[in-house]
């Protein structure tokens, strides 16, 4: 199938509107001293572009190393190991060129997933963009529903256990290391998280599903108790 206008503008708001919304969402737990918009769009976008282009340079050596790979065994590799630590590590990078002007220890969290978000929204039109172009409507909008859901959730939930570590540290005096932990954490989670999506089956999509949503809740929680603590 060819997009044309039509459909690059349906791939678009497939790709970009769930992410959005999420953000809204994340932003709107804290009751006081609310994140300003243009940072948390900042944030988005430094996740959309600066995450997904340098984890893209990045999963090129991961391809490399896993050439030699069985199919399947590579595609796990590639899937559940590469993935997880190289876009773990590069959703955040753009959360280390700005500086909070009113820091609080929930706003790592909240940064976190709006970075995540835009990776994911970026991300998002790549995945469904090649399942749209395959012609296959029924699939593209399985995976827009997959994809808008469960994968916008965990990508944001994981980059705002880094972003957390990234507040501790720039602004509690927290040591670096402290972001080691954080990041092996959302490593984790992202790996669970692809490893159940790739098995396919009804049970380990729920299972996923399941993942991304309970990592979600937790992380609205964590920003309300951390709010509610400073007021």
């Amino acid at each position: 199938m060819t997009l044309e206008p039509v459909y690059l503008a349906g791939l678009l708001l497939a790709a970009f509107l769930p992410a959005i919304l999420w953000t809204i969402t994340i932003r709107q737990v804290e009751g006081r001293r609310r994140e300003p918009w243009s940072r948390v769009a900042r944030a988005f976008v430094s996740g959309g572009l600066l995450g997904v282009g340098a984890a893209l340079v990045l999963l090129q050596g991961a391809l490399w190393f896993a050439r030699p790979m069985p199919a399947a065994e590579s595609l796990l590799f590639v899937t559940v190991v590469a993935a997880p630590l190289v876009e773990e590590a590069t959703k955040p990078l753009g959360l280390l060129l700005f500086r909070d002007a009113d820091p609080e220890p929930e706003n790592g969290y909240i940064y976190g997933a709006a970075a995540g978000l835009g990776f994911s929204a970026v991300e998002n039109v790549l995945v469904e963009g090649a399942v749209l172009a395959t012609g296959s409507l029924g699939a593209f909008v399985a995976t827009v529903a997959l994809r808008s859901v469960a994968t916008a959730l965990l990508h944001a939930s994981a980059t705002s256990l880094v972003g957390r570590a990234i507040w501790a540290w720039r602004y509690e005096k927290a040591p670096a290391i402290l972001i080691v932990p954080w990041y092996a954490a959302a490593v984790l989670a992202h790996g669970v998280f692809n490893a159940l999506a790739v098995a396919s089956t009804l049970a380990s999509l729920a299972l996923a599903i399941a993942l991304a949503a309970g990592a979600w809740v937790l992380v609205r929680r964590a920003v309300k108790r951390l709010d509610a603590a400073a007021a």
